[in-house]
């Protein structure tokens, strides 16, 4: 029982997982007399890709024959057998997962050691129906003006990147059910390429391969490029503008910048007895690009934005006394909601989004002997942007959020082609090969405020606040003495930060808009509380501004959000095949082990959600601990703190921190420290999640 239910497993471990090697063709034919149409037994049929062998075998008794598994490209296939004249067949073009056929008639009794080179002419019906889709290859993809894989593969009929956000679909499906494959790793992230590393892009839009799995969408394989035998190299420039400030000289205002280059030949040799070389050992195919883009996304008619000299005179005058009709003044108000549409101008592109990305592709063939081949390869993008904003896009471009991305792979693959038996008696198994693949993916994204990036406490800091207080007490006629009944603040003052300037000029002139008082426990002054002097438009350490209108953010509202996910992927593959007769078996397994992290935060919010969780606890008064004191004929009962048990893990630590009692009743301005001092562990995991109202 244990035998067979092993067995069943084997068979059913192989039958679900001969997917693993993506990417590779097969050569059949038949090679015959050209006078007498007579097969020709054991001739020789040898591969050559950019001048390099790379496989090669013999027909059997009836002329044909069969080599695989081939890498995409363009191949020429040399045929000879003795006493017939060698033939050449050049620009025979392998697709992935595709069985091509190429038949041969050479000519006898002609003595010439030079082959005959013949152009390979594709036929016009395909033998091998196969999945449905098509297969763009590298001499279409010249031609073609997009430059990304994605754009190549919607000219296949029913890929598309309509509604998908960048994505592809693919017959409709989501696009997360497209699986994109490169050079047989299947892709986490960014699949951008230098378009002269891509040998082809194939679309596969139903009848999925076994060989590629349960994909619920459509596959995009895409092939690259091999290295050649001898060197060569190229590059290209296109631009359509060169970036000056806020504009571009050239075809258009949006300057597009793109250049890339490519080189390929061998790097070792082989050498014979005498010292010459041979045929390559190692060879090397790089390529890579960079792009830069001014205006990615550019809009039909331009864009509104503020003048400069406008902004300036906001940065130092941002606000303006509210005066009632009674002539009471409550506060303050923007200056920026009474601009009209003299204060604006319109600009071609879009200011601060620009982005820079760059793409590399690297690959290593090591031709190890006729039948064994290792390749090492490995490709890497990254990229760096600022998010365009709707509402910033009027005054506050310069806090456009700021993405950086980077993604990379990297393989090692390892074939072995077995040689056929030749003869009478040769096995009935033919083209035996095995295939192992062993790949590692990371994909980064990051997304947060370019000045500050991950110093979270600087977000939304505009300047130190001093608050003053003292004890409030209520007369008891009674026993006729004041009574002690809570806390009052009396007096706020401000000190400017330097970490958001345009934020704290707001604070500045509000600190200098009124007349300062003498508090007056009767009247509301504006610098009497924090309260009092949010409620007259100026800003607390963490807040934001008002909306221009309702609808733009105000100069220097940051974006208030940091974002980051770093995910990986390992995977271990395998597959072989042999022919028995002129049938094929496949099987194969793959392992991946994928780890997806991310965190993001409402930095900004640190600082309201810290001045909530501190001292809340002390805000009782303690009845068990009163102090009575004359003053003048007057007696005063004052009353300790009340330590509470409703204590959080921010204010314990911000104690500890401060070297205070962690369970003390000293109160704490946490406006009044400096925001290098707080660090993000100070939070508990439940202060953060905030009972639903998470910051995390």
């Amino acid at each position: 029982m244990i035998r067979f239910t092993t067995f069943i497993f084997a068979i059913l471990l192989f039958a679900s997982a001969g997917l693993a090697q993506v990417g590779s063709g097969t050569l059949k034919g038949k090679v015959s007399d050209f006078d007498t149409g007579e097969p020709l037994p054991f001739a020789s049929v040898v591969l050559f890709l950019n001048g390099n062998q790379v496989a090669g075998t013999n027909t059997n008794f009836d002329g044909e024959y069969t080599i695989k598994p081939i890498s995409p490209g363009i191949y020429e296939v040399l045929l000879s057998f003795v006493g017939y004249q060698p033939k050449k067949i050049t620009g025979v073009r392998i697709n992935a997962n595709k069985i091509h056929f190429v038949n041969a008639e050479i000519s006898a009794g002609v003595m010439v050691q030079e082959a005959e080179v013949v152009e390979y002419a594709v036929p016009l019906i395909d033998k091998d129906g196969g999945a449905s889709g098509g297969t763009v290859s590298r001499e279409d993809i010249d031609k073609l003006p997009g430059r990304s894989a994605t754009s190549i593969a919607t000219t296949v009929a029913g890929a598309s990147t309509a509604g998908t956000g960048g994505g592809i679909s693919i017959r409709g499906a989501r696009s997360s059910s497209t699986w994109i494959y490169i050079d047989g790793i299947k892709v986490r992230g960014s699949s951008a390429l230098p378009k002269s590393a891509i040998e082809e892009v194939q679309v596969v839009t139903g009848g999925v391969p076994a060989n590629i799995g349960d994909a619920t969408g459509g596959v995009i394989n895409i092939s690259l490029r091999s290295s050649s035998r001898n060197w060569f190299g190229g590059g290209e420039v296109i631009t359509s503008g060169l970036p000056i400030g806020e504009t571009a000289i050239g075809l258009d205002k949006f300057g597009y910048n793109l250049a890339e280059g490519v080189a390929s030949g061998p790097i070792l040799f082989r050498k014979d007895e005498n010292g010459e070389k041979t045929d390559p050992l190692l060879g090397l195919f790089l390529a890579g690009n960079i792009t830069y883009q001014k205006d990615p996304r550019p809009t039909f008619g331009g864009v509104y934005r503020i003048k400069d000299d406008v902004r300036d005179s906001l940065i130092a005058n941002p606000l303006r006394q509210n005066i009632s009709a009674s002539g009471v003044i409550n506060g303050a108000l923007y200056n920026a909601d009474f601009l009209s549409g003299d204060d604006f101008t319109k600009v071609d592109t879009r200011m601060n989004v620009g982005t820079t990305s760059a793409n590399i592709v690297a690959k290593f063939d090591i031709n190890t002997n006729e039948t064994t081949t290792l390749t090492f390869g490995g490709t890497a993008s990254g990229g760096r942007s600022n998010n365009f904003s709707y509402s910033g896009s009027l005054m506050n471009w310069d806090n456009n959020a700021l993405s950086t991305s980077y993604d990379w792979r990297a393989y090692a693959k390892f074939s072995q082609r077995f040689v056929n038996e030749q003869g009478e008696n040769a096995s009935n198994l033919s083209n035996v090969f095995y295939q192992i693949m062993v790949d590692y993916s990371q994909s980064y994204y990051n997304s947060q405020d370019a000045n500050h990036r991950d110093d979270f406490f600087k977000y939304g800091h505009v300047g130190t606040f001093n608050v003053y207080n003292r004890n409030s007490y209520d007369y008891n006629p009674i026993t006729g003495r004041f009574v002690h009944n809570g806390w009052e603040d009396t007096l706020v003052t401000f000190v400017a930060s330097q970490f958001n300037p345009e934020l704290s000029a707001i604070n500045n002139q509000y600190f200098s808009l009124f007349e300062q008082t003498p508090y007056d426990q009767r009247e509301d002054g504006p610098y009497e509380s924090l309260l009092e002097v949010q409620n007259g438009n100026a800003l607390l350490n963490g807040q934001s501004p008002s909306s221009t209108y309702g609808l733009y953010s105000y100069i220097g509202t940051q974006s208030g959000s940091y974002y980051t996910s770093n995910n990986t992927q390992f995977r271990v593959s395998a597959a072989g095949s042999a022919d028995i007769g002129d049938h094929a078996i496949q099987m194969g397994f793959e392992y991946e082990q994928r780890k997806d992290a991310f965190f993001s935060l409402a930095p900004t919010g640190l600082w309201t959600l810290g001045r909530l969780l501190t001292n809340s606890h002390i805000k009782e008064l303690n009845f068990n601990d009163s102090t009575i004191t004359n003053i003048g004929t007057e007696y005063y009962v004052t009353y300790g703190r009340l330590i509470g048990e409703n204590q959080f893990m921010f204010d314990r630590n911000l104690r500890r921190a401060l070297e205070l009692n962690p369970f003390g009743n000293d109160l704490i301005n946490i406006d009044g420290i400096d925001p290098d001092f707080f660090t993000l562990d100070m939070f508990g995991a439940d202060d953060l999640l905030n009972q639903g109202s998470n910051l995390v």
